[in-house]
């Protein structure tokens, strides 16, 4: 069975692969043997477990680090934010002075005009 990889899509691929594995018995992976366990001595077997437990804390604190620096990171989000919203509040502020000095100064003008 010859089949031109190329012009096939990657699903068909997939799908042919299997096939081809699944009507193959000669061509299945057989799983290995399970190899036994090796028999540890009581000192090897606590150093083991030692070794185990110090990975572990290594983890849990690098991941407490990872933590802080995240809550960190939250904090100054939130303050970046709260001086986001008060420019925003500071910004409709200055708009609406400004469009009302924009009134004023198209009143004045028209007055003036009148007065000409």
């Amino acid at each position: 069975m010859v089949i031109l990889y190329r012009k096939l899509p990657p699903v068909i691929k997939i799908l042919n692969l299997y096939l081809y594995h699944f009507l193959n018995p000669d061509a299945l992976v057989k799983p290995k043997d399970k190899k036994p366990k090796a028999k540890l001595s009581l000192a090897d077997l606590q150093d083991n477990i030692i070794a185990t437990i110090n990975e572990r804390a290594c983890n849990l604190e690098g991941l407490s680090t990872k933590n802080t620096s995240i809550e960190a990171l939250r904090k100054s989000t939130d303050s970046v934010f709260a001086e986001v919203e008060s420019l925003k509040t500071d910004m409709k502020m200055v708009k609406s002075s400004s469009e009302r000095h924009d009134r004023q100064v198209a009143e004045l003008q028209l007055k003036f005009n009148e007065l000409d």
